[in-house]
């Protein structure tokens, strides 16, 4: 059996969408289930960064959303085949495409003017969310159509534009436009993701 540390950089270097395949049985997640949470969410931080003190995102790749995957498997005693396929069908909405980048916003602060604000322009589409990386403007599209409601959970694609970036940075807002570097970690992990490296260094250092 492999170890928590190269399975999950299996998982990673693996191509495509998460399958069947590389889903674990429910003993066998459950016995390296604490090792397996410390790394992939070491990883997770690594990949998260604070807009503001009510916004927060983070990217997401093909490990963690096949740990999404096995969280929810947990819970089942005895999937069948049509759970297991409604539940990749939605880890693999944070599996991106050749050339894309995948991530989840969180609404997450105590100021709940500020969150209030936020869910409303999501949910008229009226919140906008990019990326300037790798010399170019990705623009963020949610996977899921917001909807009027109150839900502070939002997965997003980036797919890449001919406009050219002049710093790597994400900028966000509805009324006003605000910016934040992108931190050099995240800068190298994206890269990773972008480039599919056959050599995950960078995953638990």
């Amino acid at each position: 059996m492999l170890t928590p540390t190269q399975l999950t950089e299996k998982i990673y270097t693996g191509a495509g969408r998460v399958t069947a395949a590389d889903l674990m049985r429910r003993s066998d997640y459950q016995a390296l289930r604490q090792d397996l949470l410390r790394l992939v969410l070491q990883h997770k931080r690594k990949r998260r960064v604070r807009l503001d003190e009510n916004l927060s995102i983070v990217f997401e790749n093909r490990l963690t959303a096949w740990l999404q995957a096995q969280e929810e498997l947990r819970w089942l005693t005895r999937p069948d085949s049509r759970d297991i396929d409604e539940i990749l069908e939605r880890a693999n909405q944070l599996v991106a495409e050749r050339g894309h980048l995948t991530a989840t916003i969180f609404v997450d602060g105590a100021h709940r003017p500020a969150v209030d604000a936020y869910v409303a322009a999501i949910a008229t589409h009226e919140f906008g969310l990019g990326v300037h990386f790798d010399g170019h403007i990705m623009e963020g599209q949610f996977v899921e159509a917001p909807h009027e409601g109150w839900n502070t959970v939002h997965p997003l694609r980036f797919n890449p534009t001919i406009r050219e970036a002049v710093q790597a940075a994400i900028v966000w807002g509805n009324d006003t436009t605000q910016a934040i570097p992108l931190p050099n970690q995240l800068q190298t992990a994206l890269s990773m993701d972008l480039n599919r490296s056959p050599t995950p260094y960078f995953l638990f250092a």
